[in-house]
């Protein structure tokens, strides 16, 4: 991945450019689930919630906060967007850090499996979690992909339209920051009531011409999101013994 950064710096064809971007690619899909893997290793109960809570509000506040960044940099020059995919070098520097610490505060974990299985994981309920990810993925995606053409279609303005998307990005944000405790006060309808906030909130989009109501349509359908994703990953622990974990969450990102 941090090469992929490096090496953006001296591309100047479009080739080296996709090639790149395929290194890219294959870097984040190897860092997404390996790191949140290590949630999983390190934190079990409402303390592993909490962490998978920071997780996705961490990797949607950094997708607002680079998105606004690159626009600017854009300005100056083409090629210093790209500067943004530098920033794993200090996640390099850090994960030394990390392993020593590791191997001095936390027990190794247990091979006693826990679930029943040829391969470790209980793969009727693996795919059933993938095809609830990808289900609520590809709905909430429908904002980011289609509101700029219903906006156009309203005569608003597409200044308008990017502001709409960054607050939906930042309502997937917000509920990291506090899942546990959304958790416990919604109790076992807490997916119930974040689908049906991404329900109404895609029904405000769809049904108004207005954008004072596409601005709450917006929230909501973050909002919803927000809670279920990492809850999905929370919940694919569970389907693995600890030692494919990490393979039962690349699975359900691969959702993504």
């Amino acid at each position: 991945f941090a090469a992929s950064g490096v090496l953006y710096l001296f591309s100047s064809r479009m080739w080296q450019l996709m090639a790149v971007s395929a290194l890219l690619g294959i870097g984040a899909g190897l860092i997404i689930p390996l790191s949140t893997g290590l949630i999983s290793r390190y934190f079990t109960g409402e303390y592993r919630v909490r962490q998978f809570g920071y997780s996705s509000a961490i990797t949607n506040m950094t997708l607002v906060v680079a998105t606004a960044v690159t626009g600017y940099l854009a300005e100056v020059h083409w090629r210093l967007p790209f500067a943004v995919y530098l920033l794993p070098l200090i996640s390099l520097v850090l994960s030394a850090y990390l392993k020593k610490d590791a191997a001095s505060i936390i027990p190794p974990i247990q091979s006693t499996p826990v679930i029943s299985g040829k391969y470790g994981i209980h793969i009727r309920h693996l795919v059933q979690l993938m095809l609830f990810y990808g289900l609520v993925t590809y709905v909430v995606l429908a904002v980011t992909f289609n509101l700029p053409f219903l906006m156009e279609a309203h005569h608003f303005s597409s200044g308008n339209s990017g502001l709409m998307i960054s607050l939906f990005f930042l309502a997937i944000m917000a509920p990291g920051f506090m899942l546990d405790s959304l958790v416990k006060l919604l109790g076992n309808k807490t997916k119930l009531y974040s689908l049906l906030a991404i329900a109404i909130g895609l029904l405000l989009i769809w049904i108004s011409p207005t954008e004072w109501l596409i601005v709450p349509g917006c929230i909501l359908v973050g909002l919803g999101y927000g809670i279920i994703q990492p809850l999905i990953y929370d919940k694919t622990v569970d389907t693995a013994i600890p030692q494919k974990t990490t393979l039962a969450l690349a699975f359900v990102m691969v959702m993504n």
